[in-house]
């Protein structure tokens, strides 16, 4: 096997692996420092991404380090897969970023529209005049901390604003992580045609 692609292999996979300690630290800590369904949603994505670097970045080290093919070959479909399967992913984050919904006001306050008056903080009031509409949002505003604006519409076109945010986000790192994969991936196939290269050049030398 070539050296250079050897070392060049082995570096680009201890960088993949570095970057998948803290995919799988976010997870950790999402997981256990978050109370609400509604953060927890890019768990999986991430953890399943996080794991298949994790394991790829080993194999493609131990590979470039020790010249075993058949763990090359197996990496560069590993690699292959993975990349494919990144794709998709952003492409579909993406569809789902541009599906397109109404802004949402949050859950914590009454819609602007309503007409509420602030009267401290956490406490809204209505005005004397009454409310400026009476639309569903209007009526089922509280100033309960139980209760606000959970039953909102505009409470869930918030959350699903903030749900789509992260999904862009993590749209974008995907597609810098493909970029990185595929020159990883190109560099894996010069190693594994040096690794046969190297491995007839051992066989015949063994039967000469």
């Amino acid at each position: 096997m070539s050296g250079a692609s050897r070392c060049l292999l082995a570096c680009s996979n201890f960088l993949t692996f570095l970057v998948s300690l803290p995919v799988i630290a976010s997870v950790m800590i999402i997981h256990f420092s978050s109370h609400t369904s509604c953060s927890h949603h890019l768990q999986q994505p991430l953890f399943v991404i996080g794991i298949v670097l994790f394991v790829v970045s080993i194999l493609g080290m131990i590979g470039s380090c020790y010249r075993i093919t058949f763990m090359l070959w197996f990496y560069q479909w590993l690699m292959f897969l993975l990349i494919f399967v990144l794709l998709c992913f952003t492409v579909l984050a993406v569809v789902e970023v541009h599906s397109g919904i109404g802004k949402g006001n949050g859950c914590c306050k009454p819609p602007a529209h309503c007409g509420y008056k602030l009267k401290n903080g956490t406490i809204w009031t209505v005005p004397s005049s009454g409310l400026a509409s009476r639309d569903h949002d209007c009526i089922m505003w509280s100033s309960e901390p139980n209760t606000l604006c959970y039953d909102c519409e505009s409470c869930k076109a918030g959350v699903l604003l903030r749900i789509q945010e992260d999904w862009w986000r993590l749209s974008i790192i995907a597609g810098c992580l493909i970029a990185f994969l595929v020159i990883n991936f190109m560099v894996g196939c010069c190693a594994f045609r040096s690794s046969q290269a190297f491995d007839k050049y051992q066989r015949c030398r063994y039967k000469s």
